[in-house]
C-alpha cells in the first residue's frame, strides 16, 4: 500500500511538470496506513487535494488506490497548469498543459501511458511552434 501511496505522489510530480521541470509534488492528503489495514484502501480512495511545494495544486478522484477520471493540476495563482484523464491509475485521453499565463503549453493523448497520435507544442503567446506524431508505441514518426 505504501508503494501505491508512492506511486500516486510520484505521478503527481510527473503531471504537473509543465515546463521541463519535475516539481516535488509536496505530502498529499492521505493518511499513513500499514498495507495490512482493511481501511488503508477507503483512507486514499475519493476526490483528493494534493498540495505541491510550489503552492500549486492538485485534484482529481482515486478508486481503488489509483488516479479515475480527470486531474486537473493548478498553478499557485490559481490558473490551470495541467489537465489529464486517468483509467486505472494510467493516463489514457487527453492532456492538456498550460504556461503560467494561461496560454497552452503543449496538447496530446495517452493511451496506458504512451504517447499516441499528434502533439502540439506552443510558445508562451500560442504560438504553434511544432507538432509530433506518435505511433502507438509511443515512437514519434513524423515531426513538423
Amino acid at each position: 500500500m505504501m508503494l501505491r501511496i508512492a506511486c500516486i505522489l510520484g505521478i503527481a510530480g510527473l503531471l504537473i511538470a509543465c515546463n521541463g521541470a519535475v516539481h516535488d509534488p509536496g505530502p498529499a492528503k492521505v493518511v499513513a496506513v500499514t498495507a495490512d489495514s482493511t481501511k488503508a484502501r477507503a483512507a486514499i480512495d475519493g476526490q483528493q487535494e494534493i498540495h505541491t511545494a510550489d503552492g500549486g495544486r492538485m485534484t482529481g478522484m482515486v478508486v481503488n488506490g489509483q488516479r479515475e477520471g480527470q486531474w486537473t493540476a493548478f498553478f499557485a495563482n490559481g490558473m490551470i497548469r495541467s489537465r489529464a484523464t486517468y483509467k486505472a491509475g494510467k493516463r489514457t485521453g487527453n492532456v492538456e498543459v498550460f504556461h503560467d499565463n494561461g496560454m497552452p503549453y503543449y496538447t496530446g493523448q495517452y493511451q496506458d501511458e504512451v504517447k499516441v497520435g499528434t502533439w502540439v507544442f506552443f510558445d508562451l503567446d500560442g504560438k504553434e511552434l511544432k507538432r509530433v506524431t506518435y505511433d502507438s508505441m509511443g515512437v514519434p514518426v513524423e515531426v513538423k
